[in-house]
């Protein structure tokens, strides 16, 4: 996905939780399976990271990473609110069926753009900065 696409979708996503979602999985590059999991008990301020790894869960090939917390995520989940965003509703399906499609439809963007879409578009934009793969 090109920049303006990606603002196309945030411009004519009409639900927070897409929103959200949308933010998450530019902010941590993480597959959606992993970020649509992601809630309060997740981030650690203080340390400032992300944890894509559930608690209690072991690692798989599909590993998930501990990442830096980026600021721009951190106005969602700031300490004021952390709490109360201790729990999810993980649902990918229910996210691309009821909110995704009609975002990317409306921004006129075809079929082949899909929450994974987000995390070839960040990582193209990282090795265009030069980050290692």
């Amino acid at each position: 996905m090109e920049a303006d696409e990606v603002a196309a979708m945030f411009d004519h996503s009409d639900n927070d939780k897409l929103t959200r979602f949308m933010i998450l999985l530019l902010g941590c590059a993480g597959r959606p399976s992993a970020t649509i999991e992601i809630s309060g008990n997740s981030i650690d301020l203080n340390a400032g990271t992300i944890d894509l790894l559930l608690e209690g869960e072991a690692q798989t090939k599909k590993y998930r990473a501990t990442g830096q917390l980026p600021s721009f995520i951190e106005c969602l989940f700031h300490k004021d609110n952390l709490e109360s965003q201790s729990h999810f509703i993980a649902n990918l399906n229910n996210m691309r069926n009821r909110f995704w499609n009609r975002a990317r439809d409306c921004a006129g963007l075809g079929n082949l753009v899909v929450p994974y879409s987000f995390r070839h578009t960040v990582a193209k934009w990282l090795r265009a900065e030069g980050v290692d793969a």
